[in-house]
């Protein structure tokens, strides 16, 4: 069963805070299970974070397309983290979420892990919160959630890329919101939290 979207918000607000280890330079943390791996956003205080994000210029990648170059680099060495990852616990597939430069990393790395195995089935699902433009990533099969929290300004973010998917708005859709409040990971998890659940069925 796919992992839910708020558990996904809540991993990737902790990573901030904790993670089990850091792969060029992004931190990344497991869920209980195993069975999510969550990517950091930016970390202001660390100038690598900040160099990557202002990497911005576009770099071609077969199967892909255009990528942000240094979400790109730091990609490629995660993928290498997820299928290891994989292998180790022996699963069959993991979520793959995060916040900010995280979310960017996790669509990314899971369009790196299907155009290089293969196989589109050890990825379940891509889970984003407020995550930066990265490109069409036309070889990406798997079902992916982008979130934008109102007028969250990050989603914009390079103009000139596309998107592997449409943007699901949270929060007041008629609001002037806050470019910069509006991105805080928080806010997403108070609004997945807030979202009616879905009838149980049953047998369930």
């Amino acid at each position: 069963m796919p992992s839910s979207h708020l558990d996904c918000a809540r991993l990737s607000a902790l990573v901030y805070k904790e993670w089990d280890h850091v792969t060029a330079g992004i931190e990344v943390l497991y869920s209980e299970d195993k069975k999510i791996i969550a990517f950091a956003g930016t970390n202001m205080k660390q100038p690598q974070d900040i160099m990557r994000d202002l990497r911005i210029f576009p770099l071609w990648s077969p199967k892909l397309g255009l990528c942000p170059a240094g979400f790109l680099k730091a990609s490629r060495r995660l993928g290498y983290v997820v299928l290891d990852h994989i292998a180790d616990n022996d699963l069959e597939s993991v979520t793959l979420t995060g916040h900010s430069l995280g979310g960017a990393c996790a669509l990314i790395t899971a369009a790196l892990i299907q155009r290089e195995t293969g196989d589109g089935e050890k990825i379940d699902q891509i889970v984003t919160f407020g995550a930066p433009r990265v490109g069409k990533l036309k070889v990406l099969t798997r079902p992916i959630s982008q979130y934008r929290f109102q007028k969250d300004i990050m989603t914009s973010f390079p103009p000139f890329m596309g998107r592997p998917s449409k943007l699901l708005p949270l929060g007041k859709r008629k609001t002037k919101g806050n470019w910069i409040k509006d991105h805080a990971i928080l806010n997403y998890i108070k609004a997945l939290r807030a979202q009616p659940r879905p009838p149980i069925k049953k047998g369930e």
